[in-house]
């Protein structure tokens, strides 16, 4: 099984995304990191199966919230690397740190 590990731009992300919807909502909130960890668990069962968007990163949206995770798969470490929390609305260039 592969390890999942956020790079410090994805971490950032994910908790600036807390923190907006925290401000608003409490549950919001607390939806928001529920739904974040089924998609976790979802690309750790089957880290293939999701969109391949650029090169060899991979997309996962959110249902109900306008982001999306993109990672890519290290294989020789046994592990999947998140490189952004990705917001919808953001310039889609940033999405790749292009």
């Amino acid at each position: 099984m592969y390890k999942i590990t956020l790079r410090k731009r994805a971490a950032k992300e994910y908790l600036e995304a807390i923190i907006w919807y925290k401000e608003r909502s409490s549950q919001a909130a607390e939806n928001f990191v529920q739904a974040v960890n089924n998609a976790f668990s979802n690309i750790e069962l089957q880290p293939e199966y999701y969109r391949n968007s650029y090169k060899h990163f991979h997309e996962i949206k959110l249902k109900k919230y306008p982001y999306a995770i993109v990672y890519f798969i290290d294989n020789e470490k046994n592990s999947i690397v998140i490189i952004t929390v990705f917001h919808n609305k953001r310039n889609p260039k940033k999405k790749f740190g292009r």
